[in-house]
């Protein structure tokens, strides 16, 4: 299978595109793969909410530069003022 054949990701699911990329398979796909209860199993969940954690980490960091971006912005075209201490 080639990653051609993967679902498209968004751009903020950096943890489910790497573990396409990876294992070849979307991370929910190894959620069937095993035994419940067994150790592949367990490994297989934990692959995916780490997937999924780095997902909300890196959709929470681009938040958080498009807010500064859009403050910096507005500072650079004169409709806010620079504040020093760094605190809306």
């Amino acid at each position: 299978m080639n990653d051609q054949s993967l679902p498209a990701a968004p751009p903020t699911a950096h943890g489910h595109q790497l573990v396409a990329k990876t294992l070849h398979m979307h991370p929910n796909a190894l959620r069937n793969l095993h035994t419940p209860g067994s150790a592949e199993d367990e490994l297989a969940t934990l692959v995916v909410r780490s997937a999924l954690h780095l997902d909300n980490v890196q959709a929470e960091l681009v938040d958080r530069c498009t807010w500064g971006a859009e403050d910096l912005t507005r500072v650079a075209a004169g409709k806010a003022a620079a504040n020093p201490l760094g605190i809306p």
